[in-house]
Order: structure tokens, then sequence, then C-alpha cells
């Protein structure tokens, strides 16, 4: 209980000695370090978890405070040098040199481009080759969770890499370039080999591109690349992919065991190819160019109807679906039995509303909490406020009761009559701007 406790507890930020507490206790004794050890690990893997909305303000801060201790090793020590620098070698404090044991605290590891606000004293730190750093202390083998991330990697570091390391349970790549050299062409063939995974149970890889060097532009391909070349996984429960170049499909063959998956950029091609998955949780963000049939692309959610329980729609414009030619006068039947959380674009028109009142809702007979997300203030609500840009002012009282009566008039608590609390959220920049439960209106 003490441990599970420390977990969730959130160090003072105004002090940069205060060393977590978690980790203290790892070197009072060997009995106290396994104990932390083996807490580790499954908070790591917890905080790693594909990023869903409806979270409440103690769980952020728990992920929040976990992944802080993640450690981190970065391709370079100035901006301007990740624009060229292949991923061969990575900066580390210099003590790792010295080091004759596993030097992290933990089973995770974070390799990344320096972000553009981030520099850091190289007087601390020495280069080391990133692969006899995975060799050394027997780390890659110990490692279960690895994430990848603004990087620039030839393809084959990237399997000798992941070759160290398989005992993984996480694995993350994004916004990186997979570079080709002029004996790589075999790669867009699906050819390239990765190592098999055995124990994968969360795999996430979006925001990747191939980049050829004497065609100097990139090219998508590497995510859905990497996510087939796992296809079949029995251990395989977390996914969050960006589907390119439409070549996902989503089958239980491929994917038996997948209970969460997150969608990047939704291409038309997926809808019609997917089949029938038992998932818990779908997060769908549409591409810019995507448009489809309004019937085609709920017929692709009811795949899914009757296991899902939190369900999120993201960036998707009703003009997009194309809801023109759908009958909402026809009786909707109640599909999704066990969805208890829905996330969606607040509704700007009365075209909008339909799809939300007429449709979607009645599809959830045990919902309990809806989002709406992008709620958008105009400037002339705003005028007179004295409200500037100031991201932390408080919203206009009119704001407020606008969003009141909109939610009293659609009358969504008698169409989802289980339904607790309706959150909705701003635009620029996304923030909870007004909660509403189902107590208010009794």
């Amino acid at each position: 209980m003490v441990f599970k406790n420390l977990v969730g507890y959130k160090e003072d930020t105004s002090s940069t000695t205060t060393a977590h507490p978690i980790l203290a206790c790892r070197l009072v004794n060997k009995y106290w370090k396994c104990v932390a050890d083996k807490l580790l690990e499954p908070a790591t893997i917890s905080a790693l978890e594909i990023e869903l909305r409806g979270k409440s303000n103690s769980e952020i801060i728990c992920v929040e405070t976990i992944q802080s201790l993640f450690p981190t090793l970065y391709t370079a020590s100035k901006p301007q040098q990740r624009d060229f620098a292949l991923l061969k070698k990575i900066w580390c404090p210099s003590f790792l040199k010295e080091m004759d044991t596993n030097p992290f605290p933990s089973k995770s590891l974070q390799i990344s481009g320096v972000n553009r606000d981030q520099l850091f004293s190289t007087s601390h730190f020495s280069q080391m080759s990133v692969l006899k750093l995975m060799s050394g202390w027997d780390l890659g083998l110990n490692l279960t969770s690895f994430m990848l991330c603004e990087f620039r990697i030839s393809p084959y570091i990237l399997k000798l890499l992941l070759e160290r390391m398989p005992n993984l349970k996480v694995l993350g790549i994004w916004n990186g370039l997979v570079v080709l050299d002029e004996g790589d062409e075999h790669l867009q063939k699906n050819q390239f080999k990765l190592p098999p995974l055995d124990q994968l149970k969360m795999l996430k890889c979006r925001n990747n591109h191939v980049l050829n060097p004497p065609e100097k532009f990139c090219q998508p391909g590497v995510n859905t690349w990497v996510v087939n070349l796992y296809v079949g996984s029995q251990t395989l429960t977390h996914l969050e992919v960006q589907d390119d170049d439409n070549k996902l499909c989503l089958s239980l063959k491929n994917f038996p065991s997948l209970k969460s998956l997150k969608l990047w950029h939704l291409k038309d091609k997926i809808l019609s190819t997917s089949e029938s998955l038992p998932l818990e949780q779908l997060s769908i963000n549409f591409a810019a160019g995507c448009t489809v049939p309004f019937k085609v692309f709920t017929d692709f959610l009811k795949k899914f109807s009757s296991t899902l329980v939190h369900l999120e729609i993201f960036a998707v414009s009703v003009n997009k679906l194309k809801p023109s030619r759908f009958n909402f006068g026809k009786k909707v039947i109640c599909n999704f039995p066990n969805l208890n959380f829905f996330s969606w674009s607040y509704p700007e028109n009365q075209e909008a509303m339909q799809v939300l009142a007429l449709h979607f809702l009645p599809m959830f007979p045990a919902l309990e909490k809806l989002e709406l997300t992008q709620f958008w203030v105009s400037k002339e609500v705003n005028s007179g406020e004295d409200s500037d840009d100031d991201d932390d002012a408080p919203l206009p009282q009119k704001v407020i009761n606008e969003i009141a009566t909109f939610l009293e008039r659609e009358n969504y608590w008698g169409i989802c009559t289980k339904l607790q609390s309706i959150y909705v959220y701003g635009s620029r920049p996304e923030r909870e701007i007004y909660v509403g439960y189902r107590n208010q209106k009794t």
C-alpha cells in the first residue's frame, strides 16, 4: 500500500534536488528495491497506454508523474543537429561509460531528438554508440518499454536496436524518419523484417515517414509497414497507428487480441475492408481529405458495437461524412449496449445536431459520460469581457448560459436515461469550460 501511494506522488517541481520517493525507496535495501521494481514495471506500462479522453484529474496527474520517471537519452545536443544526424550515437551522462550494471531505475527507456526549446550542456554528457549501450549491462534484455521519437534512423539500425530488446511489451515509434540507402529499396515492398516481439502488448506508430535521400522528399508507409510486421500477434492488445498509405487491414486474423485502437488519419479503404473485432476502446481522428458517406462510416462503427465501452471521434466534420442522404426519421436500434463514454465535436449546425441527437445517442442506452469538444467562443461573445488572449481567463457567463441553454433544449438527459455528466471543451486551447450533471436537472 505504501508503494502504491508513492507512485501517485507528485513531487515539488520548485525543487530540483528532490528525488521521487519511489526511487529513494529502491536504495533502502535489496528487498525494498525488489518490491519497488515489481511495482514500477506495470505502472510504467499503464502510464503508456493509448491516450484516451475521459480521465479524471487525479489519473492524469498519476500518469504524468510516472512518465516523469522515464529515462530519456537524446540524439543531439542542439536543435539544429536533429535535422541531419542519423541515429547512430546518443548523448548520455558521462558516468554511464563507467557503469558495470544496468544504470536505469526502471525497465523503460526513451530515445528522443532534442525539443526545439530544450538545450543541455554537453560538459557532463558524452556520445556513445546506441548499439553499444543496448548491448552493455544486458540493458536491451532488461527493457520492457521503449519509445523512439523525433529521430532519423536507417532501417538496418532500427532492426539491430529491436533485436537487442526481445522482451519488449511496449513499443512507441513516432515523429521520425526512416532514411533509405541505395540498397534499401526492398523496404517499400514490405520485405524488410523487424525482429519478432513475442511479448508485445502495446504498439504506437504514427507520424513517421520514409526518406529516400536522392529523391529528397518524404513518403508515407513507415507506420503500416511496422504494424503489419506484427499482425497475428496473440499478445497485442493496444494499437495506435496513423494509416497514411491506406494499407491497414483490421481483421480478427491480424489482431486476434486487440482491445484498444486509436486511428489517426482515418482513410476510406479501412472502412470497407475492416472486419468485426471485440474492441473495448476506439478513438478515431479523421484525415483532412477523407470524405465518406455517413452510412458507410456508421456501418464501420457497428462492427465493434457489441463490445465497445469507449468511443471518441475527433476532428470530423459532418460535411465530410455527407449525411444528407441518411434518413434521420428512421427508428434507430440500440446497437451499442455497453458503451458508457462518448466524445464528439460540439454540434455547430442543425445537421450536426441531428447526427448527435437522432442517430448516435439513441444507440447508447448505457451512456454515462458525454464529452463535446471543439467549442469555439466567437469574438463577438468575447468582446468587452477583457479576457484578451489569457488562456486561464474564466469563460464569460453569457457563454456558460448559452451552453446550458443548448443542452437543456437538446434534452440529451432524456435521450440517454443513464447519462450522469456532460463535459464541454474549448477548441483553442482545449480545456474544460462547462460541466453539467444529471442532478442539476432534477
